[in-house]
């Protein structure tokens, strides 16, 4: 599985460039999850006190039945629909292999 750029294009109008704000970039992962059927997800994070904001990549494991966190402080913005397929693209692929490299003992 690999996202390409003809798929970002299909975003349309809602993903314009540069992507700066951290709910723009949600949203438009969110789209791709829904249509691509990515096994993670970008949300927007923050802290207690609702000062500090940051992107958070989260997947279900399929394996250990748990969500886990991939990674806690996910690329903020992006310059244009290269930048954000490299990104979408590589974690896809360390998602995925983490995935496969999960064994379970019974």
């Amino acid at each position: 599985m690999k996202i390409t750029k003809e798929d970002l294009i299909s975003l349309g109008e809602e993903t314009k460039y540069p992507l700066e704000s951290l709910e723009d970039i949600e949203f438009a992962v969110s789209q791709l999850e829904q249509r691509k059927d990515l096994p993670f997800g970008v949300y927007v994070r923050g802290s207690s006190d609702g000062m500090d904001f940051w992107l958070q990549v989260e997947y279900w494991s399929k394996k250990l039945q748990k969500t886990i966190i991939w990674e806690y402080d996910w690329q903020s913005s992006f310059d244009n629909e290269d930048d954000l397929l490299e990104a979408v693209n590589r974690t896809l692929e360390e998602v995925l292999a983490f995935e496969k490299r999960i064994t379970l003992q019974k």
